[in-house]
């Protein structure tokens, strides 16, 4: 009984043993798989051609935009100078003149009346010095007889002076030629000195004026080139606008301060169009690099950063387009993410990951 219990312990010990075996078997078999799956440590991921090209400091102008309005390089507002009604108006809006043309007429009763009256009292008194000053030279008349009628003569000469400039002021004029940009009355209106009549402009040359702010002033002085933007023809269209002035003047109310830059003539630009003038505002502090660098996804913005033969994916903050461009792809301001110097990949062949090696083909 002792002999056969030994014999079945040992039985058991064997299975055990051969269990225990073929489980060290089977760990050695999954342990050798998942090594021989498992690429080498030398193994690397083959490189990335790409070009690139040197983030830059941006060293242009900041401009702002200011309205502006086109006007002829010489223009006339007139004005009545007398109270009277409009007795006749000889012109319509747009018409050509020439100086001297008889724009309108106003009625003028009273003034007509005020000169006859004064031409009369100017013959009297004219007349009475003749006579006086003949008697005076034959020593007739005292010196203080001829000095009364004199001061007399005088005083009618001035009147009559005054009558016929204001019968003048009813025959309203062109003072130069060019066109009718406005009129401004008609036949029967009542008008009193200061009522705007009408305006003439000259043809030609025309030229913008514009109230700038006064922080804009400092940067700007005559003979400088701008650049006024409006429509033509139905097309927008950048003229270059040479500044002709800059008053020395700021208005208190408004604090800006009025610009004038001459347009040259520019056939199928009419006064009184409204464009924008660009003023420089400032040197570029930021960062420009190409668009071609530049990713968007969804409003995030990002590029490829090259450095020591890898790709470092950088996330960026843009501001405007430039027109400038590098190799015809426009430049983008970079506000913030970029140092100048840095190298940015504005092409590659294939995909590009983060952290992928690279190889320089060249830069742009």
């Amino acid at each position: 009984m002792k002999v056969f219990m030994m014999e079945k312990l040992v039985s058991v010990r064997r299975k055990m043993l051969s269990a225990g075996l073929i489980g060290m078997s089977v760990l050695f078999l999954e342990t050798s798989c998942h090594e021989s799956a498992r690429p080498p440590a030398h193994t690397r991921i083959p490189a990335v051609n790409v070009r690139v090209a040197t983030v830059t400091a941006g060293g242009g102008m900041h401009l702002s935009r200011v309205s502006g309005v086109v006007e002829g390089e010489k223009d006339a507002r007139i004005n009545s100078r007398v109270q009277a009604r409009v007795e006749s108006v000889r012109v319509r809006t747009g018409q050509i003149v020439h100086k001297g043309d008889l724009l309108l007429k106003l009625s003028g009763r009273s003034a007509y009346d005020r000169l006859e009256a004064s031409r009369a009292r100017f013959e009297n008194a004219h007349g009475r010095f003749l006579r006086m000053d003949a008697l005076y030279q034959k020593k007739e008349a005292s010196r203080q007889e001829w000095d009364a009628v004199r001061a007399e003569d005088l005083m009618a000469s001035a009147d009559y002076s005054a009558a016929r400039n204001e019968v003048s002021l009813t025959r309203i004029t062109a003072p130069f030629s060019g066109r009718v940009a406005l009129r401004n009355v008609r036949v029967g209106d009542v008008v009193s000195p200061g009522v705007f009549l009408a305006e003439i402009i000259r043809g030609g040359h025309l030229r913008v004026t514009s109230s700038i702010p006064e922080y804009l002033a400092g940067d700007i002085a005559p003979g400088m080139q701008l650049s006024f933007s409006v429509r033509k023809n139905g097309i927008r269209t950048n003229l270059p606008a040479k500044v002709r002035s800059v008053s020395p003047r700021s208005d208190s109310g408004t604090h800006t301060i009025l610009l004038k830059a001459d347009l040259g003539v520019v056939a199928g630009l009419r006064p009184g169009s409204y464009g924008v003038l660009l003023l420089p505002a400032g040197r570029e502090r930021n960062e420009l690099v190409p668009k071609s660098a530049v990713m968007d996804h969804d409003g995030i913005h990002e590029v490829f950063v090259v450095k020591n033969g890898v790709a470092e994916l950088r996330y960026i903050t843009v501001g405007h387009l430039k027109s400038s461009s590098v190799q015809g792809s426009p430049l983008v301001e970079v506000l913030s993410g970029l140092d100048d110097g840095e190298k940015v990949v504005t092409f590659h062949e294939g995909a590009l990951v983060n952290e992928a090696p690279v190889h320089v083909l060249g830069e742009n």
